[in-house]
C-alpha cells in the first residue's frame, strides 16, 4: 500500500484482502479408456503362451511320443501335451524360414531350416543328431519319412538319410533336380522334378518306374498329396495339378494366379490351396468350389469335411467344404499364423503373438 494513500484507498485494499483467494484449478487428468476385456468364445478351451514371436509353418504331432509340436520364427521348437502344457523347448540355429515345420517319425521330431536339420527325442526334448543344411537349400525344405529312412531333397536329387544319425546312406540322382518334396506311395517315392515330370522312384535301386509330364515348373517345398489313386500338387507359380496315378496321366491343371508355396489340402470334397493371403478351392473335377477368399492369414486345414482357417481380422473360421458354406467364426483377439491341427475334437491354433489356442470343435455351429 502506498505510504501516501488516503482513507478511501486503504478501505479498498482492505476489501481486496478480505476476498477469498482464487487459484487456477489443476488441469483435468486425461485418462485413456482401457480396452474392453476380451471375452473368449464358448468353444475356446484355453490358451498357452509358447513364444514371444509368431508361431509358423504347421502344428504337428509326434504320435509315438504322445506330444504335439510347434515352431516359431526364431527357430525354437516347442513340445506340448493335449492340454496345452509346455513339456520342453529347444533352440536351433534356424531363422526366418516360415515355410518349414517339424515332421515326425517313430517318436522323433525332425526340424529342418535354413541352417540345420535337427532330430529330437519327442519324449524328452534331447537332441539326437544335427546336420548342417546343404548350400543352396531352398526355403521350407524338410525331410519326408519313409520306412527305416528319411528322404531329403538336394539340388541334384534325393538323399536317403539314416533317421538316427542323419548321415547320408545313398543318393537318388534326378537329372532335372527335385521340384517338390518326395512322399511315399506304396513302396515308391513320388516326386515331381523341376521340369514338371511326376516320377515314381524305387528308393532302393533309384530307378524310375513310371512318369508323366505336367505343366509344373521350378521348385517349392510342397509335398504332393495323395488320395487313393490320385495325386495333387502345386508349383511355385501357382499351377495346381491333379494326376491319375493308375493311368499316369494329368486329369486337370488350374492356375491360382498367385504363388502357392505351402502344401495343398486334398480330400474327397476337393482341393484347397493358399497363396498371398488368399484361399482357393476346387472340386475333385477341377471346377471352382467357391470364389477366391482374401484376408486369410495362414494355410488352412481340411478335416472331416470342414475347412478351418484364420483371418487377418483375428478370427478362426470353420467352413463346410462342399458345398461351400461358412459355419461359424471364433474371435481370437489374435491373428492365426500357422496351419491348425485337429486331434480328436480339439483344434490347436498358433498365433502371431506366440499363443497356442485350443478350440472345442463340437461347440462350433453345424
Amino acid at each position: 500500500v502506498p505510504a501516501a494513500a488516503g482513507p478511501e484507498t486503504l478501505r479498498v485494499f482492505d476489501r481486496i484482502r478480505s476476498l477469498p483467494s482464487v487459484r487456477p484449478s489443476p488441469p483435468a487428468e486425461v485418462r485413456t479408456p482401457s480396452p474392453a476385456p476380451f471375452n473368449p468364445h464358448p468353444a475356446e478351451l484355453g490358451r498357452t503362451a509358447l513364444s514371444s514371436g509368431p508361431l509358423t509353418g504347421f502344428l504337428a504331432r509326434v504320435p509315438d511320443a504322445g506330444i504335439l509340436v510347434a515352431v516359431d520364427g526364431r527357430g525354437t521348437l516347442y513340445a506340448f501335451d493335449p492340454a496345452g502344457t509346455i513339456l520342453w523347448s529347444l533352440g536351433t540355429a534356424n531363422r526366418g524360414d516360415p515355410g518349414s515345420y517339424p515332421v515326425s517319425f517313430k517318436g522323433t521330431a525332425y526340424y529342418g531350416g535354413n541352417a540345420e536339420l535337427v532330430a529330437v527325442d519327442g519324449a524328452t526334448g534331447e537332441p539326437l543328431a544335427r546336420r548342417p543344411s546343404s548350400p543352396g537349400r531352398e526355403p521350407g525344405t524338410r525331410p519326408a519319412p519313409f520306412p527305416d529312412s528319411l528322404l531329403l531333397p538336394s539340388p541334384s536329387g534325393i538323399e536317403i538319410l539314416d533317421p538316427r544319425t542323419l548321415e547320408t546312406k545313398s543318393t537318388i540322382p534326378l537329372a532335372a533336380g527335385p521340384g517338390t518334396l518326395p512322399v511315399q506311395k506304396d513302396t515308391f517315392a513320388l516326386v515331381v522334378d523341376r521340369e514338371g515330370t511326376l516320377l515314381l522312384v524305387d528308393p532302393v535301386s533309384g530307378t524310375v518306374r513310371a512318369r508323366t509330364v505336367t505343366g509344373a515348373r521350378g521348385y517349392s517345398a510342397v509335398s504332393p498329396r495323395i488320395l487313393e489313386e490320385r495325386a495333387c500338387f502345386a508349383d511355385p507359380t501357382g499351377l495346381i495339378v491333379m494326376v491319375d496315378l493308375e493311368k499316369m496321366s494329368v486329369l486337370w491343371e488350374r492356375r491360382a494366379g498367385v504363388p502357392v508355396l505351402t502344401d495343398l489340402e486334398f480330400g474327397r470334397e476337393g482341393v484347397f490351396a493358399y497363396g498371398n493371403g488368399t484361399l482357393f478351392g476346387y472340386r475333385p473335377d477341377g471346377e471352382a468350389l467357391m470364389a477366391p477368399l482374401p484376408g486369410v492369414s495362414a494355410p488352412p486345414l481340411l478335416a472331416r469335411g470342414t475347412v478351418y482357417f484364420g483371418t487377418e481380422k483375428g478370427e478362426l473360421v470353420a467352413a463346410q467344404a462342399s458345398p461351400w458354406r461358412i459355419r461359424g467364426t471364433v474371435p481370437l483377439g489374435d491373428v492365426p499364423s500357422a496351419r491348425p491341427l485337429l486331434v480328436g475334437d480339439t483344434l490347436y491354433v498358433g498365433t502371431r503373438s506366440g499363443k497356442l489356442v485350443r478350440i472345442d470343435v463340437t461347440k462350433l455351429p453345424l
